[in-house]
């Protein structure tokens, strides 16, 4: 059994599934909540962080701007108004003041008065205080306020103008400013940075950028960087959360493309936004922590779980494992085997009904193989004594163990084990390939018109051994997946049928050749004396004639073509056969004949002894004919039981056609109509035609009863 498919591989894998189910449940869940909880403390501490230091930045604002409070308060109370005591005034707080301050100064609500700095500064003469920013916005917001941060060109640092009107009564004296450079402001907030990679920024009232690393962001004496418009507005966000007042925490692409969160917190002294720039990696470095850790102790518990479950699975399955094998072996066809489980459980009770139901199909099993052998004995003796050789072999051609006795006889011992191919095609490679791949077509093609197709194919006689032996196949299927899986083979012993066909065969040809000699007996007649004439006379005649070569040899071919086509309208098929292969040596060995010298010529035609070759024929027409079978000139003498006995066995024997053909001449033996002489040429020329795979037409002798003297007209 396969271990990834065992009942112990499937439990484990089951239980190991609940157990990860359940892990990743509360893992998920328990994270999730986690997660909230340490993103909700991170942006809590983000936003205290940023919220305390902006917090220190307002107090730095309140304290300056109580400076400038308690300028305007004293000078309300004192109610001197006059130029001198508020230079000596202002010049005695300036002198009191760190050097972050670079003056004081008032202008005052009547022009004709000229502004008194604590510097000594003189403006000149069209300057008009009333006009400026921080004189108006004093005065229009009738308290202190904070002017926009400019850079002073003087000293390129960020100042800051503080302003408060000085009221007599209800009447405006003036309005005290102080310009004071943002050095600690700056100082502050870029001290303020979260620890790693972030940034503080400060945008005043009007999202002007006051402090960033981008220096192409920070403001210049001509003109100052609005966060909205940088960056094809990147930052409007920020801008929208400000003007909310909301100050969550945003996620934004940055400057430098990199993504960074972006905490928020406003300066309530003046209205300023001070942020810092966390990066993405930093800020969710804690959940990153959160996350490694949950997976962690997530590996941990499914290790102590697997560590858990294989000895308890183990355990549990151990008896079903033996049952199993127990199981496997009876499969195996172990009949005895049997289940030693004998637990109280499920498991013990299966075991208990394994052991009964095993011990009665042995029992089944005995008996079957006993009538299982005592019908192969039966089958194998019939099969035996069928007189037929039976035969099977699957795909890899090798015959099965069973077969009948009578394929020891054809092939000569036993053929168990070997290839049938080898048997019935020793040493020929390209029979055995042919049939091989026909026979694999038979069983692998499920149409049966192609099967017969293939069947057609094979070879239906051979020669085994010296017997002919007929081959039938049958195809085998498997009753279980309706396929063909086997092939049999009926092997036929028909020697004696082939022999007695053989026999029937010589006895047709000797009748025809009777009854054409009977027939055409002048023609008979003449083509045997021509023919002894020429082997006792001519030939010799040729040979010594002083003719070239060349010419003697021609002519001694024409001649023996000559007999040989007349004697095989006689039938005469022995003599004829004689004739073939004296004519295909010489046609084969004209040039040796060249160079023979007329002795050795005259020596092998002696050797051939050609007058000896009619003997045979002429034995068996004596025999049939009788003793008193005559050779006469026109002239034929035969019996007449003799006569009688060959039209009976030339109706016992010929087809029904070829006695159509013969008897009337059988009966007309003494009548030579001029169509009677030209009677055997229609046979010859269908017979050469067929010999030749030639299509004639039908020749058709029609007329012709005058009777005519063969004798006469011979030549």
């Amino acid at each position: 059994m396969k271990r990834s498919h065992s009942l112990r591989g499937k439990f484990i894998v089951m239980v190991f599934a609940i157990c990860l189910s359940c892990l990743l449940v509360v893992s998920v869940i328990s994270y999730c909540l986690s997660y909230n909880l340490v993103k909700a403390q991170t942006n809590q501490s983000a936003s205290e962080a940023v919220g305390k230091n902006a917090t220190h930045l307002n107090s730095w604002f309140m304290e300056q701007a109580q400076v400038v409070n308690s300028i305007s308060q004293d000078i309300e109370i004192n109610k001197d108004f006059s130029d001198q005591y508020l230079t000596n005034y202002l010049t005695k707080k300036f002198e009191r003041q760190n050097s972050k301050v670079l003056d004081y100064y008032i202008g005052f609500a009547d022009k004709k008065r000229t502004m008194v700095c604590a510097t000594g500064w003189i403006p000149p003469p069209d300057y008009d205080a009333t006009t400026r920013e921080w004189y108006i916005e004093a005065l229009k917001q009738d308290k202190l306020v904070f002017i926009t941060p400019y850079l002073d060109a003087d000293t390129q640092q960020m100042v800051i103008t503080l302003a408060e009107p000085i009221k007599d009564g209800n009447n405006v004296v003036g309005v005290i400013a102080a310009d004071i450079l943002l050095t600690d402001v700056i100082e502050l907030a870029q001290d303020a940075r979260i620890k790693g990679a972030s940034y503080t920024f400060l945008l005043d009232n009007d999202y002007n950028y006051m402090i960033h690393p981008q220096q192409s962001f920070l403001p210049t004496p001509e003109k100052s960087t609005n966060a909205a418009l940088v960056m094809q507005g990147r930052f409007l966000p920020l801008i929208e959360e400000i003007k909310k007042g909301k100050y969550n925490i945003i996620q934004l692409r940055d400057y430098d493309n990199t993504k960074r969160c972006f905490v928020l917190s406003n300066i309530v002294a003046t209205n300023w936004t001070f942020g810092i720039a966390i990066p993405r990696s930093e800020y969710i470095k804690p959940l990153n922590k959160l996350l490694f850790g949950f997976g962690a102790a997530l590996a941990i518990s499914l290790l102590l779980g697997i560590l858990v479950i294989l000895p308890v699975t183990r355990s549990l399955l151990k008896p079903v494992l033996q049952l199993n094998k127990a199981v496997s072996s009876f499969a195996e066809k172990d009949f005895t085997a049997r289940s030693l489980v004998s637990s109280q459980d499920e498991v013990g009770e299966l075991s208990k009904n394994f052991n009964r139901m095993a011990e009665i199909i042995q029992e089944y099993n005995q008996n079957l193989e006993q009538t299982v052998e005592q019908r192969t004995s039966s089958i194998r003796n019939l099969l035996n004594n069928a007189g037929q050789g039976f035969l099977s072999f699957g795909h890899d051609f090798y015959i099965d163990e069973e077969y009948s006795s009578e394929c020891n006889r054809i092939f000569g011992g036993e053929i168990a084990g070997q290839r049938f191919t080898d048997l019935i095609f020793p040493g020929d490679d390209e029979q055995k390939r042919f049939m091989e791949n026909a026979l694999l077509s038979i069983m692998q093609d499920d149409d049966e018109l192609l099967r017969e197709v293939y069947f057609s194919l094979l070879p239906q006689e051979l020669l085994l051994n010296g017997c002919n032996i007929f081959l039938d196949y049958k195809v085998i299927i498997n009753s279980q997946n309706e396929e063909i899986d086997r092939i049999m083979i009926i092997l036929t012993d028909i020697t004696e049928q082939r022999q007695l066909e053989l026999h029937m065969e010589e006895e047709r040809k000797l009748l025809k050749m009777v009854v054409k000699v009977v027939a055409y007996n002048n023609d008979f007649q003449e083509y045997c004396s021509d023919y002894r004439n020429f082997c006792s006379k001519t030939v010799w005649e040729l040979l010594d004639s002083s003719r070239p070569r060349e010419e003697i040899i021609a002519e001694i071919y024409r001649r023996i073509h000559t007999f040989k086509g007349g004697f095989a309208q006689l039938e005469m098929l022995n003599l004829v056969d004689k004739l073939h292969q004296c004519e295909s040596q010489i046609s084969a060995s004209q040039d040796e004949f060249l160079s023979m010298s007329s002795q050795q010529l005259k020596t092998f035609f002696a050797s051939l002894n050609m007058l000896e070759w009619m003997d045979q024929d002429l034995g068996m027409l004596q025999e049939i004919l009788g003793e008193q079978f005559l050779e006469r000139d026109n002239l034929v003498v035969i019996d007449e039981a003799q006569l009688l006995e060959i039209n009976r066995k030339v109706v016992s024997t010929l087809s029904p056609w070829e006695c159509n053909l013969l008897l009337p001449d059988l009966q007309k033996l003494m009548f030579k109509p001029m169509r009677e002489l030209f009677k055997s040429y229609p046979e010859t020329v269908a017979r050469l035609a067929e010999r030749l795979n030639k299509s004639v037409f039908p020749v058709n002798i029609t007329g012709g009863e005058l009777p005519v003297n063969t004798e006469r007209y011979r030549d």
